[in-house]
């Protein structure tokens, strides 16, 4: 019973929040770190969803995509540390098995989520 109500509360924090909430089930691969890092592989269908936090003391924060044979890199963050601490993007460019590479001119902690 209490599933059923569910997907009105999404709804509701949406509307309310300006919150974007999906059920688990659209979420391909979430990852955290800190500093310089590849990612573990998955498997994405273009379009893909990448949502990233990055907190550090400054400096730049980058995400790219690397297909597992590396003949497709895709660049799909470049921000400043100074700025939002978090955003999303829609990528459209590359499909397949991959990875994404962490980088930044300092260390950060970060997340990165890949969805639907």
């Amino acid at each position: 019973m209490i599933i059923s109500w569910v997907p009105t509360l999404l709804l509701f924090l949406h509307r309310l929040f300006g919150v974007q909430c999906s059920p688990s089930t659209n979420t391909i691969f979430t990852e955290s770190g800190t500093g310089y890092s590849n990612t573990y592989h998955f498997t994405a269908a273009s379009p893909w969803k990448l949502n990233w936090t990055a907190h550090g003391d400054g400096g730049s924060f980058v995400v790219q995509s690397h297909s597992l044979n590396n003949d497709q890199v895709l660049g799909i963050v470049g921000t400043s540390l100074s700025g939002p601490p978090s955003g999303s993007t829609w990528v459209y460019d590359i499909s397949g098995p991959m990875y994404l590479r962490i980088e930044g001119s300092r260390p950060a902690d970060w997340t990165v989520e890949v969805s639907r």
